[in-house]
């Protein structure tokens, strides 16, 4: 049975290549796992960059912090992506908007309905931010693992956040029938 430290690991790289330098994932399974488990993926998504970028430059940096944290970190973290890319002269990403668009629309996730939907509008704003990351990960290491497949532990969280959900759901239903409202 795999322990806690093999879950958070980044896929490896083929024996005599480079890791990655930041979070492989596809830009389909972010948006899937962001959309399917309710934008907590991406807790789980920041954790992995600043953990990354633990172990490459920062030892300091305390990821479960930073992810925590997330409203005053994002930013830094897309702009550090966004660094990366510029090194290798990809199209240049706009850090600063995408980070106060991803706030934002995760803070519109504590307002009444209709408008904390735009809760799941926060995956399309990490989407550009992967794409350098995918890009530079490409450049510097490749034939890296991409990780664009779900795997059982994504299928389980997909599974447990809809279960959630939907009983959430039927108990907010069946207090509203017994209160008559």
């Amino acid at each position: 049975m795999a322990g806690p430290s093999s879950v958070a690991r980044t896929p490896a790289a083929p024996a005599g290549m480079a890791a990655p330098a930041l979070f492989p994932v596809s830009e389909r399974k972010l948006l899937v796992m962001s959309l399917l488990t309710f934008s907590l993926y991406q807790f789980y998504w920041f954790y992995r960059h600043w953990q990354i970028e633990k172990q490459r430059e920062h030892p300091r940096i305390m990821p479960v912090g930073r992810s925590l944290l997330v409203y005053f970190f994002c930013y830094p973290l897309f702009k550090r992506i966004a660094a990366h890319g510029a090194a290798h002269r990809l199209t240049p990403l706009p850090a600063g908007w995408l980070a106060l668009g991803w706030i934002i629309t995760s803070l519109m996730g504590e307002l009444p309905a209709p408008y904390l939907l735009a809760v799941f509008l926060t995956g399309f704003f990490l989407l550009p931010v992967q794409r350098v990351a995918n890009a530079v990960n490409t450049l510097e290491a490749p034939g890296h693992d991409p990780n664009d497949r779900l795997t059982a532990l994504n299928v389980l969280w997909i599974c447990v956040s809809l279960a959630t959900a939907l009983l959430a759901w039927l108990a907010t239903r069946s207090l509203t029938e017994q209160l008559g409202l």
